[in-house]
């Protein structure tokens, strides 16, 4: 493992005799429980690694740790920026107008870290090159003083959880060119592995928020391991779309395409090791493989679709919430739904009762006429007692009288 930094005594010493104040020590362990790892855990690890951490200056350009070299201690910036960057080999060098093969996926500000992936047990291997843009001073934390600094159930829990995710980093272009999106996507096998040169690797704890609803990304999220759960705001109140998990991608509708609006939040339910792929880099690299921009544009539209429908789905859906279906109700439908208060619910219960009333089988008495004599009497001269009307047989019974 690469050896810790160098330690400026007479700053580490003046650093150390600040923290013998009460109230500045707990300042600073306040300013801890807001860095993300440090929120996790409890105030007595919070406390032990205040006493731990070692203060590390860097000028400008100097470089913090390399990718790919092997390290076990982490970064916490105190003051000034670093900036990451991703080290491609050299057969895949892109052309971006950047150093060659060397592209920045993010900037760190005061209260970010760096190399906690490593400090944590879930890689043995740097995932990204850190230098430091401005003159900037960090606090160095190894993994023996974590491990050490860990003495709570909570913080226990927490560092086993995380452990767990080191099994299931995809660390080769192999493995990450089997990958289910690739194959969802139709991604060629030599398109897939070329971009694991360029992919950057992130650890993410329970509670952050990967993107927002309406916000502006282009990157695309694979889940090496660990949970995510989907929001979408409804009118009132905020649903939960889905659960996910090991393999699965989120955010792939940007980076295919033109569109960069978010359809969804995303936020971490556990911790979470993430692959994520820049939408730029990957058009530089396709620029590489041109029998895969077939595919590439199909899995666009094909996403696109598919997303249009869903969100069509859940638009209907608020809509029917807001305004009640399109069609007509009926008055069961109506009565449930809660409108027309309690009169309409009193009046379908009366009229249901009325049906079930009338449908019953009457237990009275049904007159039942007796039969009429096929030949009747022939006393008055009558051929038929059934006449067609009153008035008809009174005019037969006078013909007959005369």
């Amino acid at each position: 493992m690469a050896k810790l930094p160098e330690i400026d005594t007479s700053y580490d010493s003046q650093w150390r005799s600040s923290l013998a104040d009460p109230g500045t020590q707990q300042k600073f362990i306040g300013m801890l429980s807001r860095v993300q790892l440090f929120s996790q855990m409890s105030d007595a690890f919070r406390l032990a690694a205040c006493k731990a951490l070692r203060p590390v200056r860097y000028e400008a350009g100097e470089v913090v740790f390399r990718q790919h070299e092997q390290g076990d201690w982490m970064a916490v910036l105190l003051r000034g920026s670093l900036d990451c960057h991703c080290e491609a080999p050299a057969h895949t060098v892109l052309q971006r107008g950047e150093n060659p093969g060397t592209h920045k996926i993010k900037g760190v500000s005061p209260g970010g870290t760096c190399g906690d992936i490593n400090v944590l047990g879930v890689s043995e291997e740097r995932v990204a090159t850190v230098t430091a843009a401005v003159p900037s001073t960090v606090l160095v934390l190894s993994r023996a003083d974590f491990k050490a600094a860990v003495s709570t159930p909570k913080d226990a829990a927490f560092v086993d959880s995380t452990r767990q995710l080191h099994d299931k980093v995809v660390m080769d272009s192999r493995s990450f060119s089997n990958l289910p999106c690739f194959k969802k996507l139709n991604f060629s096998r030599d398109y897939a592995t070329a971009l694991f040169d360029h992919v950057e690797r992130r650890l993410l704890y329970p509670g952050h928020v990967v993107m927002r609803e309406g916000g502006f990304g282009n990157e695309m999220y694979i889940i090496d391991a660990g949970q995510m759960k989907i929001e979408q705001a409804s009118l009132y109140s905020t649903r939960i779309v889905a659960t996910l998990s090991d393999g699965a991608t989120v955010g792939e509708l940007a980076v295919l395409g033109s569109d960069k609006n978010r359809r969804a939040t995303v936020v971490c339910m556990t911790p979470c090791v993430v692959s994520i792929l820049d939408g730029d880099i990957m058009n530089e690299v396709l620029k590489g493989y041109p029998n895969s921009k077939g595919a590439f544009d199909a899995a666009y539209v094909k996403t696109l679709v598919g997303d249009g429908l869903t969100s069509a789905t859940d638009e209907v859906h608020k809509l029917n919430q807001f305004y009640g279906k399109v069609h007509p109700l009926t008055v069961e439908q109506m009565v449930g739904h809660g409108f027309g208060g309690p009169g309409l619910a009193q009046i379908h219960k009366t009229r249901e009762r009325m049906k079930s009333s009338s449908s019953r089988p009457s237990t009275a008495r049904r007159y039942v006429p007796t039969k009429v004599p096929s030949r009747p009497s022939t006393a008055l001269g009558v051929r038929s007692a059934r006449c067609g009307s009153p008035a008809l047989w009174e005019r037969q019974c006078h013909s007959a009288c005369n």
